[in-house]
């Protein structure tokens, strides 16, 4: 290979470059890399360790939130069947109006994750200010909820007078008992 000093001035220079920027490349690698790294690693340690010492306060907002679940769910409010319940409320409502019932077909049982849904309808028949009135006293009354009413008017075609009839739909979330 030919001697240091026969090799242009150019060329040298081209080689220095190309020297520092190989140095430059490995100094990179070599130091801030692995820098960056444990930033990046620390941050995370930091945000496992924040989340570790919000535990408690995350434990105990969950549990409060599971109490208000259960409080606004989970409760009956005569501590028995609330269908049961809601048909001797509505008997003696309707004995005081001019709202009678007219169908109360089975109710539906729907099981999702831990709750059991019940749903069922209830047909009722009278004037409309009294089947709000109705609806009003169960909204409040009861810890279920009306999920749809639907009223229709049919023509009675005996007295060919038209009766206005609501479908009143109340739903009921409770914990199953045989979840996992």
């Amino acid at each position: 290979m030919a001697s240091l000093s026969s090799i242009s001035y150019l060329l040298k220079c081209k080689l220095l470059l190309a020297g520092f920027v190989i140095f430059i490349l490995l100094f990179y690698k070599l130091s801030f890399v692995p820098t960056w790294q444990l930033l990046n690693e620390t941050q995370v340690m930091e945000e496992k360790r924040q989340a570790v010492q919000q535990a408690p306060e995350r434990i105990n907002y969950l549990q409060s939130e599971l109490q208000l679940t259960e409080a606004l769910f989970m409760t009956d409010s005569l501590n028995g069947n609330l269908q049961h319940n809601l048909i001797d409320e509505m008997a003696v409502y309707c004995n005081q109006s001019t709202v009678t019932v007219k169908e109360i077909p089975m109710q539906v049982m729907h099981k999702q994750d831990y709750f059991l849904i019940e749903t069922f309808r209830i047909r009722l028949e009278g004037e409309f200010k009294s089947l709000l009135q109705l609806l009003f006293l169960m909204e409040k009354k009861y810890p279920g909820k009306i999920a749809s009413v639907h009223f229709a008017s049919i023509k009675n075609y005996k007295t060919r007078i038209p009766v206005l009839y609501a479908d009143f739909y109340f739903q009921h979330i409770k914990p199953d008992n045989y979840a996992k």
